[in-house]
């Protein structure tokens, strides 16, 4: 309701209408009504004293379109300020234009031009830069090749499901031509990897998938991310090698972090971690023993201070930042990398020629889209980091790209209980090389399975060669 109602209009059949309008109306009439105010409540308490300018810290010329926001509506209720809880300040709202950008793996993804693209600059040149580099098999250094070609098969659909599942019934795979050539392997090789989820989970995963489009990351996280995530390593093959853990909490140390801008910390969302015997354990603990803070990786979180990752994953809902993702796990991998620096330093001498690090598998999840990207760093302060990739190599919210990232995340699994606890053993635990139990019992295993009723797989044994 408007604060002033105007005057309504006056008939000839007023009772006035012959000696002219009554004294009282006529005074009303002539009074003036107030002008609309020039400035948003805001701003009231600014203008009370006469003469009395606004602060010209206020506004800056750059927060025209905020002053513009803040007239827009007079009428709005009254809220109370948002303030940056880190340094008191007030926050701006954000002038900056987003635009779409057209990423490798062929998906339109919303791209921020201003801090995201900032801070992506800013590591660029700092000290140790953080680099980018596309997929390009002519390019790839010799020892990233093998691992690159396994998960580019795997993300044409290349024996993703083991041959003897190929008459299942009812069937694994929607009645499609290229199913039945590419998916199922012909060699066995598949089984070595681990169990294939049965039809339930795989269903599960696509209802979510499909009921979560709008969700926020978090959803994403609990019902779906986590599921995956069981289904490749929940089961006999990594029982008590490797695990998954939320570290969304986990913060890098502030003195691992990159030199560059701001040094904001990053963290990410997933963790897979290599669970330690009894005699890596010992490794660790003899290596802490005179440091109460010790962590074996780039953070201090107490789950993750004796558990040595060794993939990273990355979540961001389908309309969010591919490049905000891409920064976030280059500053994290970049901080383990320093982290893992120190580790190897504290057995070397001068003279001993420093031991390569070995690379990290990164994976980024856009919505319902899997990304594996891997990063690299040679030894020595400011050297650079580099990102390989990406690669898209499954989608959940379909059959096929769900066994897809299934096998996806249990070669890299396998990876991981092979080559780098072979590495991590020898370089930073220095055990000799069979040292470790779980490291000797980490051979390709066979695994005994048959199909369920309703066509996915339970697992009956599992052999493993310990020799």
């Amino acid at each position: 309701m408007p604060l002033h109602t105007p005057p309504r209009s006056r008939s000839p059949s007023d009772s006035d209408s012959d000696f002219g309008p009554h004294p009282i109306v006529a005074w009303l009439e002539g009074l003036l009504l107030p002008s609309p105010p020039l400035y948003s409540s805001k701003r009231k308490h600014a203008l009370i004293m006469t003469g009395h300018q606004p602060d010209a810290k206020r506004r800056r010329t750059g927060d025209q379109n905020e002053a513009e926001d803040e007239e827009e509506d007079l009428d709005r209720t009254p809220r109370a300020d948002r303030f940056n809880l880190q340094c008191g300040k007030k926050k701006k709202k954000s002038t900056k234009s987003t635009t779409s950008a057209l990423t490798d793996t062929g998906d339109s993804v919303s791209v921020d031009s201003g801090r995201s693209v900032k801070q992506i600059s800013d590591t660029l040149f700092a000290f140790e830069p953080i680099v980018g580099r596309d997929y390009d098999p002519k390019d790839l250094p010799v020892r990233l090749a093998d691992i690159f070609k396994r998960v580019k098969l795997f993300s044409i659909s290349r024996s993703v499901l083991p041959n003897r599942l190929k008459a299942s019934n009812p069937p694994l795979l929607p009645d499609d031509p290229d199913n039945e050539y590419l998916a199922f392997d012909n060699d066995n090789s598949r089984d070595l990897l681990g169990p294939i989820p049965n039809q339930d989970t795989v269903d599960r995963i696509l209802r979510r998938t499909k009921v979560s489009h709008n969700h926020c990351e978090a959803e994403w996280n609990c019902r779906i991310h986590t599921a995956i995530l069981s289904a490749a390593f929940e089961n006999l093959t990594f029982d008590g090698i490797i695990d998954f853990l939320n570290c969304s909490v986990a913060k890098i140390e502030r003195r691992l972090l990159p030199q560059y801008g701001s040094q904001k910390t990053r963290n990410v969302d997933f963790a897979v971690v290599l669970q330690m015997d009894t005699q890596e354990a010992n490794s660790v603990n003899a290596l802490a023993a005179w440091d109460t803070d010790f962590s074996i990786n780039q953070t201090l979180y107490s789950p993750l201070r004796r558990a040595p990752i060794a993939i990273s994953l990355e979540i961001k809902p389908a309309a969010e930042q591919w490049r905000s993702a891409e920064l976030q796990v280059g500053i994290w991998v970049g901080a383990y990398f320093k982290r893992l620096q120190e580790l190897l330093a504290m057995h070397e001498k001068q003279e001993d020629t420093m031991e390569p690090l070995s690379a990290l598998p990164l994976l980024v999840v856009q919505g319902s889209k899997w990304h594996f990207l891997i990063a690299e760093r040679k030894r020595g302060e400011g050297k650079q980091t580099t990102i390989w990739g990406p690669i898209q190599f499954g989608d959940s919210c379909n059959e096929l790209g769900v066994y897809q990232i299934i096998a996806t995340l249990q070669y890299l699994g396998k990876w991981a209980t092979t080559e780098y606890r072979e590495w991590f053993d020898r370089k930073v635990l220095r055990l000799p090389v069979a040292g470790s139990a779980a490291a000797a019992s980490i051979v390709d295993s066979v695994i005994d399975t048959e199909p369920r009723a309703g066509g996915g797989l339970e697992t009956n044994s599992l052999v493993k060669d310990t020799e």
